[in-house]
């Protein structure tokens, strides 16, 4: 896999400003705030240049900026950048300077003790094109024209809603001149009604007749007019009064006598037989059935009791007997239990044995599988310098690399701790097949 270092220092400056290198220094990108000038409605943005310092920051490492792009571990990042460093470091001391392609030249300056950087022209028009200048009258024209039609659309929404209002003023007036009509015409639809003669109240003179041989009159008592009531297919219930004379009526009690007249009588029917006692009848009959239903289920209860009570009696006495046959085949199986748990230790002791892993002579250990050869010879020149002798073996496209090592009296538990410890902590038993 190819690694290209100086791109990832060129994209932590435009990103982060700076990018910090184990071993060598720091690459800084310097900013300048920018120049707003408010009569030409213009931002300028001054040019950036890069530096170079001895010190080395924490805050923005090369080895985090690798392992955001490469899928390293942490030991193959700072192996990476101490590589890179190295190769600087004996570029300036064997020719004062280094050339990193699109990022620049690296110098050593005896005079002034210490390295200059210079950066090349791509990178300086890559930063300069990053910090245009900005032009705000386009902006600023787009603001006014947002804030007129803001204040258009909020016209248009004020005139709707007073035409709506309007609309809706019409409506109520429209609405209550109606009712005033209605209410009119109802009112001299009352007084036509009372003034027509079709709505006198036509009634059955109920007037007493006069008899046309008076009683005796006295000088000394007032003479008083006899009256007689005549008789009606139907008794009224109130006695009627005698008239003693004839009153003219008034305008009002004609006007009163009409409305009487034109309100329908009303009559109250006596309730019949089985409006008053129909309720009660449906009660009854209803306790009568909840009565009924409670008696079933009690009988039906009582039933299931006695049922229970016979079963159980007949379920004792199956115990018994069962007991009985128990017992008396205890007495001839006692000798065969002792036979058959002599030969079941037996066969438990067998099969524990045969579960123990059998340790053999030569073991192999695995500490990593690669695709690069470079991490091959790594790995092997490790194992070596541990004084081991190097296993290899293709496992589809990658290759295992480890070592074997006799291990008759080896705890492999405690071994293969050690080998995580001290060479690679992704190791494994090849042979034989345990899993620590």
């Amino acid at each position: 896999m190819q690694i290209n270092v100086v791109n990832i220092i060129i994209d932590s400056l435009l990103a982060n400003g700076k990018c910090s290198i184990d071993g060598l220094g720091t690459f800084i990108l310097n900013k300048q705030q920018p120049i707003i000038d408010q009569d030409e409605q213009l931002i300028t943005v001054p040019k950036s240049n890069i530096t170079f310092e001895d010190q080395v920051h924490e805050e923005i490492r090369l080895e985090d900026e690798l392992l955001k792009v490469y899928p390293f571990s942490r030991d193959k990042a700072q192996k990476v950048v101490s590589l890179f460093a190295n190769k600087v470091v004996n570029a300036l001391i064997n020719f004062d300077q280094v050339e990193l392609s699109n990022l620049g030249q690296l110098k050593n300056d005896k005079e002034k003790s210490g390295l200059q950087f210079t950066s090349s022209a791509t990178l300086q028009q890559i930063i300069d094109a990053s910090q245009p200048d900005v032009d705000l009258k386009p902006f600023l024209a787009a603001k006014v024209t947002a804030a007129q039609q803001d204040q258009q659309e909020a016209q248009a929404a004020k005139a709707s809603l007073a035409k709506q209002e309007h609309e809706d003023a019409v409506q109520r007036a429209k609405a209550r001149m109606e009712a005033d009509r209605i209410k009119s015409t109802k009112a001299q639809s009352t007084q036509s009604s009372l003034k027509s003669p079709t709505m006198e109240p036509v009634t059955q003179s109920t007037q007493p007749v006069r008899s046309h041989t008076p009683p005796p009159q006295t000088p000394a008592q007032p003479i008083v007019k006899e009256t007689v009531v005549p008789k009606t297919k139907v008794q009224d219930t109130h006695p009627v009064a005698p008239q003693t004379h004839k009153e003219q009526p008034s305008p009002d009690k004609k006007i009163t006598a009409a409305k009487s007249e034109m309100i329908p009588p009303t009559y109250e029917d006596d309730e019949g037989f089985f409006s008053k006692y129909l309720p009660w009848i449906l009660l009854a009959l209803l306790l009568a059935a909840l009565t009924w239903g409670m008696k079933k289920i009690i009988s039906a209860a009582s039933t299931e009791s006695e049922k229970t009570e016979v079963t159980v009696d007949d379920d004792r006495s199956d115990t018994d007997q069962m007991s009985q046959q128990i017992d008396s085949d205890n007495t001839n199986t006692e000798d065969t239990h002792t036979d058959q748990g002599q030969a079941t230790s037996t066969q438990q002791k067998s099969e524990s044995a045969k579960r123990k892993v059998i340790q053999p002579s030569e073991c192999i250990i695995i500490t990593g599988s690669y695709l690069d050869q470079q991490n091959m010879d790594e790995m092997s020149s490790k194992i070596r310098m541990m004084g081991y002798e190097v296993y290899t073996e293709k496992y589809g496209y990658y290759t295992r690399v480890g070592f074997k090592f006799p291990c008759d009296d080896v705890n492999l538990k405690l071994f293969i701790q050690e080998i995580r410890a001290n060479i690679s902590k992704e190791s494994w038993y090849l042979i034989p097949d345990l899993s620590i």
